[in-house]
């Protein structure tokens, strides 16, 4: 009897050290990356790893783990998906949702949707955010955006402005604040706003446009050679369209030549 216990008791002590070993050389490990906030592509595997076929709270955690990493790596359309999964499985009551997490899927929605084009979405979702009393400034900055696209100018400006009055800090919300005040020609203060852009990221199509947005306000407060200089960077870039041209022709009559602001 005594050699049985002492072989379960070997037996026991095994299969713990295999367990720990597992944890911590294999699972943690594959944890640890779904839950880092940029592990990409590699966090969207690890998170499909850990999914499992039971819905309770840790599932609704993994899965807006993997919607962030699709996110991240400008996967909207799988990102979305999980966000509706999470929001299905509230509405079935496969689960219970707190406000304060339907309200942080209401604003990645609103955000994913924009990043997808489909702004109908984007701008339902950031109102269903506010609705449950969001006070992020994304939700803000989304829908400016929104309303700027759509043509509405004076909505677009006052939610970009009520973004920044909570402390949003990013350049996408410089640049649309530059364009807006740019189309109300009040121009110091869009000059203000884009001089906060640090980076308008890779893309050269979105530098040109910021470069457009510099040139517009240099050329509303009075400085016609900066105003040249700018467009003729959107022109070399290739993405020039006929009012850049246009401008850029009403320029050269001048002669003036102060610079600096």
């Amino acid at each position: 009897m005594k050699k049985i216990l002492m072989w379960l008791s070997i037996v026991a002590g095994i299969i713990v050290l295999i367990y720990i070993a597992f944890y911590v050389f294999y699972f943690k490990p594959i944890l640890n990356t779904c839950e880092k906030k940029d592990s990409g592509a590699k966090g969207v595997s690890a998170c499909s790893f850990l999914l499992s076929s039971t819905i309770d709270d840790e599932t609704v955690k993994i899965l807006l783990l993997r919607a962030d990493h699709y996110s991240n790596i400008e996967k909207y359309k799988e990102a979305i998906e999980d966000y509706d999964t999470i929001l299905d499985y509230n509405e079935t009551n496969q689960i219970s949702l707190t406000v304060v997490r339907i309200t942080q899927i209401y604003e990645r929605l609103a955000g994913a949707c924009f990043n997808m084009g489909d702004f109908n979405a984007a701008l339902k979702y950031a109102n269903l955010a506010l609705q449950e009393g969001s006070t992020a400034g994304e939700v803000y900055l989304t829908r400016g955006m929104v309303f700027i696209i759509r043509g509405d100018y004076s909505q677009g400006l006052v939610n970009l402005e009520m973004a920044e009055s909570l402390k949003l800090d990013i350049p996408w919300l410089y640049y649309n604040l530059g364009a807006a005040y740019n189309f109300f020609e009040k121009y110091d203060k869009a000059y203000k706003s884009l001089k906060k852009v640090r980076s308008m990221g890779n893309s050269e199509e979105m530098l040109a446009k910021y470069n457009k947005q510099l040139a517009i306000t240099y050329n509303g407060l009075g400085y016609y050679k900066e105003s040249r200089i700018y467009y003729q960077k959107v022109i070399d870039a290739g993405f020039a369209k006929d009012d850049v041209l246009n401008a850029v022709k009403n320029l050269d009559k001048h002669s003036v030549t102060q610079s600096g602001y």
